[in-house]
């Protein structure tokens, strides 16, 4: 019964040690590698894009943004009116 018990606490222990990890890792995600990548120089003009233009990069859908919305709109006009279909 109470090695029953103690696997019961050691598996408990472990599970929070996990969590703890997984947000420790988000962490330093969040306040060392996410920074050190917005300063690559591959992605900086991106994200001077996104600030000049306002966008939420954050959001979930795009609907809303003016920039996509001509986009989809550009993509669905060549995509039922393309020269292929006009021969």
């Amino acid at each position: 019964m109470r090695k029953a018990i103690n696997n019961k606490i050691s598996g408990q222990t472990e599970q929070i040690l996990k969590l703890f990890g997984c947000i420790l890792a988000i962490l330093i995600f969040m306040f060392y590698i996410g920074p050190f990548i917005e300063r690559l120089p591959i992605v900086n003009p991106l994200i001077k894009v996104i600030v000049e233009r306002n966008i939420d990069a954050g959001a979930m859908y795009y609907t809303e943004i003016e920039e996509f919305s001509t986009a989809e709109i550009n993509i669905r006009n060549s995509l039922d009116y393309s020269p292929e279909d006009h021969k």
